[in-house]
């Protein structure tokens, strides 16, 4: 208990060095940046006694893996966990509604992410620049998605929504981050050997990206990919006219073979 710094209930800092942390049961409210830079924490349990976080409370936690949040919040704050960069694993309260800008910005590590249901606001930037985040569940609840709410998401390979409706809206957008990050691939092509388990998985993530410009009808992104055709192999193209013959696109497939036919 020496390591907590509290004062009628609240949080205010935690100076201690202990990897593993159980926010104590007196403690009703977690102030601003009250574990920031803190290099030694591995693990935080937030107990239902907390019924406030305020922003920043974990930002830059750089060794942080796990957090598991059991704490009646209705807002996951500003910055909360912002560029915890080793952040891997993240249980959250269904009593949750919103979580804030820049909440999870900038956690390299999270691979996959599943926002529980009963959230219905996602905030700017709430999962920006998470650059190895593959794929993430959002639930039928959600109602509001702001702008960049998964901007640098490049990895970003799979998104389930749950909310039809609101998929439709903002797929194109998403989508849109993965074309930047698949077009990153493509040039990194010529760094590395063709048979490569590196090359290998770059490949696989250009057509999963152009499965999915091709399903929202982006033709005009399949185009911009294109352009940086010399450095994409015969193989490739055979592949990505797989993709467009799956999803029975002329148009893909005429662009693709014509590209294809220029490479020779």
């Amino acid at each position: 208990m020496k390591d907590f710094v509290i004062s009628e209930s609240t949080l205010l800092a935690y100076d201690g060095k202990e990897e593993n942390v159980e926010i104590p049961k007196e403690v009703n409210k977690i102030a601003n940046g009250a574990f920031k830079d803190n290099d030694y924490i591995k693990s935080v349990k937030i107990g239902d006694q907390v019924s406030q976080i305020m922003d920043g409370a974990f930002q830059n936690c750089t060794n942080l893996e796990s957090v598991i949040i059991d704490a009646k919040i209705e807002s996951l704050p500003w910055y909360c966990f912002s560029s915890c960069t080793s952040l891997k694993s993240v249980a959250l309260p269904s009593t949750l509604k919103e979580i804030g800008t820049e909440a999870f910005a900038k956690c390299n590590s999270l691979v996959e992410f599943e926002i529980p249901e009963g959230v219905e606001k996602l905030e700017f930037g709430a999962f920006r620049e998470c650059e190895s985040l593959e794929r993430i569940k959002i639930p039928k609840s959600l109602k509001t998605m702001e702008t960049g709410a998964f901007s640098c998401c490049f990895k970003l390979l799979k998104v389930d929504f749950a909310n039809r409706d609101l998929w439709k809206i903002r797929r194109a957008e998403i989508f849109k981050r993965a074309f930047d990050g698949a077009v990153r691939d493509v040039i990194a092509l010529e760094s590395f050997d063709k048979e490569s388990p590196l090359t290998k998985l770059i490949i696989k993530n250009i057509v999963i990206t152009v499965d999915n410009l091709i399903e929202i009808g982006r033709i005009d992104l399949l185009v911009k990919l294109l352009e940086y055709k010399s450095k994409m192999s015969e193989q490739t193209f055979d592949e990505l006219l797989d993709v467009a013959q799956k999803h029975k696109s002329t148009e893909a497939i005429a662009l693709l073979l014509e590209y294809k036919n220029n490479l020779k």
